[in-house]
């Protein structure tokens, strides 16, 4: 008997006894054990759920089985699937996999494999899910043009759905519906035409108003207007309103030119012996001048004639006439000319007899006084400016001014030169030759047309003392006598003036201008004004020359006049961009007595005043000083090599030692003083403010000068304030503290020290650098005190600005200046402030020694 336990599959298979006997023959008996065991599954037991196929995807349900020895049947919805029951559903033929080919909606639900054996029944349940995608329906018909007209635009539009069939599969418990699986848009735009739309006409603008027909009494002005604003088209409406516009214009009654009456008849004759006239007389009221107009122009206004009588006994016998003389004034109908005889037997009885005169006649004896332009042509003048100011290139700027009888001139600039802040005050610089040109003439002086006829050269250089240079060449070209006639004036300009900003109020003071006479055609003027903008003072000087193409006679009898300028208005109009300005001028005698002025004295010959040279007369300048010559005066210098000594009053070579050599002797050092060290053969300045070795504190600052040095008391009075090494008290304006001056980044407050003993012109005096600075910010500067009263201007170099002086001055006694700096940024605001005091002191000082200087508090 065999028994075996805990049977497994290796224990199948063929056994055999065998049996032996002695009584009997051997015996076999074969036995075949099978092992039946459950099949090997490839998952775990269980449900697989959760498959998911999209629609009209295939998808595969295998069942975990690796024997195939038992029998499986596949079960869809607890029916048992055949394999023809589907055509779309296919059973493998080992039955272990099915295969949907193509997933419909129905074919969701629960798939059951049913696995029976020998040993156990088995089943493993299948989850299929389809989803259904949504799709685009298709597109709608275009909709109709969004205009009637011209172009316009259509729409069509789709929507994302799901497949019709399908719409009711929400309520399967396997069907899902996948709504965002439509990509594209949902409406389509298309641009559509239509014929074009019509189009009224609108007007433009109004034109400037012409001048006025008339020069004088009354005319009419007119103006014009277009209908392209836009222009009417495709049956559109033209304009209505009328496209010409007239309006009557008055002006300054017109002059009527004096006649002359018919001759009266001859009157007795004055003697019935000897010598004996007659005389007829005419008078100028036909019609008599008014308005401006000329007196009567031709013969004088009484004649005379010899009367033929016997002469008387004992009568005197006269001589010839001479010649005339010259008339007693160089213009107009007011002179008269003389001629004198002699007796020549000394008999005569009448010797008031022996002189003539009469009216000078305009024209033939004299010219006419009032000078202005021609009466149709003294409206108008045309400035044509190229050049630079203010680094703004100038090309073939155009401005228009009208020149009134009485010296007034006027003119509304459009397109003036300005920046986005601010404007140029340039005009007033740029009408000298004008108002020179059409001053009203007073006491029979001769304004610049009467003597030049617009043909001329002026060039005028002007200096600001907010340290702006300007030079003006102007060139009077004479009348243009086209169409309507104007004084034709060409301008170069190099420079820069002053700037206003847009809203600041700007006033420019009356002026007198000097006009001295120094050769047939050559003049020269100047003087100085002010300029106030917001009542703050920009004073400026300037000095010209005018040079004439001829000159209708030598010499004049007045070399010295007076162009007085005033009722001066200046505006900037921002709303329509432009420029007025007007003013109004005359011209006199300024010296009566045939006088010159300082500088200059009378050539008696040619009528005018000719230049002193002041330095062959004497000595007009110190000892060792050198003269030279100016035009009307004069200036004192030391010679190359030397500097002028204030001490000793005297020019004295540079070096400081205890023997001197005589100035035209080669320089020897023996020894040097105090405070100076010997480099070679001479004695150099030690500068003991070396910030290395400097000997003031830290609330000081030092000052080296001429062999010694000050410490000046500088202390940072704010406690928020900084103070550098340069000695600048730097206050930051953020955070927990706002700064007085409206600042939004910094305050500074600095002294700045400098020893001269002279002040050069244009020489540089101190550098004003703000240490905090954006890129595009800009800056002003004003002196606030300048109490020496100094010609003080300022420039802008590359990196900083410079404080110079326009003219030379001795440093004797310490010159401060005070300058108040704003720093704009690009919006205008104020970015940062600055307060430089400038303290120039004379470098000779022989000892040390330390002051203390009060100055007034401030936030700094």
């Amino acid at each position: 008997k065999l028994v075996k336990e805990n049977v497994t599959e290796d224990d199948k298979g063929i056994y055999s006894c065998f049996a032996v006997s002695r009584v009997s023959p051997p015996a076999e008996s074969n036995y075949q054990i099978i092992v039946y065991a459950p099949p090997e599954e490839h998952f775990p037991r269980g449900t697989y759920s959760n498959l998911t196929v999209q629609y009209n995807r295939s998808l595969e349900l295998e069942c975990p089985l690796s024997d195939f020895s038992n029998k499986i049947s596949w079960y869809k919805s607890n029916q048992l699937l055949e394999d023809e029951s589907l055509p779309h559903i296919k059973i493998k033929p080992e039955l272990t996999t099915i295969k949907i080919s193509t997933a419909y909606p129905e074919d969701s639900g629960v798939f059951i494999c049913r696995i029976e054996g020998n040993y156990a029944v088995r089943e493993y349940t299948f989850s299929v899910t389809v989803t259904v995608p949504y799709h685009w329906n298709n597109w709608a018909e275009w909709s109709a043009c969004s205009h009637t007209c011209g172009v316009g635009e259509q729409v069509r539009t789709r929507a994302c759905v799901p497949p019709s069939e399908l719409t009711l599969l929400d309520s399967q418990q396997f069907v899902r519906l996948v709504n965002d699986s439509c990509s594209g848009m949902t409406k389509e735009r298309r641009r559509c035409v239509n014929s074009p739309c019509p189009i009224d006409g609108g007007l433009s603008q109004w034109s400037s108003w012409e001048e006025c027909s008339s020069s004088c009494g009354d005319g009419f002005q007119r103006r014009y207007r277009n209908c392209d604003e836009p222009l009417p088209s495709a049956g559109g409406r033209p304009c209505t309103d009328p496209l010409m516009e007239e309006r009557i214009c008055s002006s300054n009654p017109c002059p009527v030119h004096g006649g002359w009456s018919e001759w009266s008849e001859w009157s007795g004759c004055s003697a019935s012996c000897g010598y004996s006239v007659k005389y007829r007389d005419r008078l100028c009221n036909n019609p008599s001048p008014n308005h401006g107009g000329n007196y009567c122009e031709g013969a004088e206004r009484r004649q005379e004639e010899a009367c033929e009588t016997p002469a008387c006994p004992g009568e005197g016998i006269w001589g010839e006439w001479s010649a005339w003389s010259n008339c007693s004034r160089p213009c107009g109908t007011q002179g008269f000319k003389r001629r004198t005889r002699i007796c020549l037997n000394k008999k005569c009885d009448h010797y008031d007899k022996n002189t003539e005169r009469k009216r000078c006649i305009v024209g033939q004896d004299v010219r006419p006084c009032r000078g202005r332009l021609p009466s149709r042509h003294r409206r108008s003048v045309e400035l044509l400016v190229n050049g630079l100011l203010n680094d703004q290139l100038i090309v073939d700027h155009k401005i228009h001014v009208t020149a009134h009888r009485n010296g007034t001139i006027s003119m509304n600039s459009t397109n003036p030169l300005k920046i986005k802040h601010a404007w140029f005050p340039y005009i007033n610089f740029l009408v000298p030759p004008i108002t020179w040109n059409i001053a009203e003439e007073l006491s029979d002086s001769a304004n610049g047309y009467t003597i030049s006829q617009g043909n001329f050269k002026h060039i005028a250089y002007y200096s600001f003392s907010t340290g702006e240079v300007l030079k003006v060449e102007s060139t009077g070209k004479g009348l243009d006598l086209g169409r309507s006639p104007k004084l034709i004036i060409l301008v170069n300009i190099l420079g820069s003036t002053p700037e206003a900003m847009l809203t600041e109020d700007i006033s420019i003071s009356s002026y007198d201008d000097s006009l001295v006479q120094r050769g047939d055609a050559l003049f020269n003027t100047g003087s100085n004004g002010e300029i106030l903008l917001n009542g703050d003072p920009i004073e400026y000087t300037w000095n010209s020359t005018i040079e004439l193409e001829e000159y209708p006679k030598k010499g004049i009898i007045y070399p010295v006049k007076n162009v007085k300028t005033d009722n001066i208005e200046v505006t900037y109009d921002d709303a329509n961009d432009s420029i007025w300005y007007s003013s109004s001028s005359t011209i006199s005698y300024k010296l009566r007595d045939r006088d010159c002025p300082d500088g200059f004295i009378l050539d008696s010959t040619n009528d005018h005043c000719q230049d002193v040279d002041e330095c062959t007369e004497g000595h007009k300048c110190l000892y060792t000083q050198l003269c030279k010559n100016i035009v009307g005066s004069f200036e004192c210098h030391c010679p190359k090599g030397l500097a002028w000594n204030s001490t000793i009053n005297m020019c004295q070579v540079s070096g400081h030692g205890e023997n001197k050599a005589p100035l035209n002797a080669p320089e020897v050092i023996l020894s040097c003083a105090p405070g100076f060290e010997r480099i070679g053969v001479h004695c150099q300045d030690i500068d003991e403010c070396d910030v290395s070795k400097s000997p003031c504190s830290l609330e000081e600052q030092c000052v080296n000068t001429e062999g010694s040095y000050q410490c000046i008391s500088s202390p940072c009075h704010h406690p928020a304030a900084e103070r550098l090494r340069d000695g600048t008290c730097l206050t930051w304006c953020n955070g927990s503290f706002s700064c007085e001056s409206g600042a939004t980044v910094s305050e500074i407050f600095k002294n700045i020290y400098v020893q001269l003993q002279f002040v050069e012109p244009f020489t540089e005096i101190a550098r004003l650098l703000m240490p905090v600075k954006s890129d595009d910010s800009y800056t002003t500067f004003t002196i606030n005190s300048n109490k020496k009263g100094l010609d003080f201007r300022i420039r802008h170099e590359e990196n900083y600005d410079v404080l110079y002086s326009m003219a030379e001055s001795m440093v004797t006694e310490g010159i401060t200046v005070t300058i108040m700096e704003i720093v704009y940024d690009k919006d205008d605001e104020t970015e940062s402030t600055g307060e430089f005091t400038v303290h120039i002191v004379n470098g000779q000082q022989h000892h040390r020694r330390k002051t203390k200087r009060k100055r007034r508090r401030r936030s700094n």
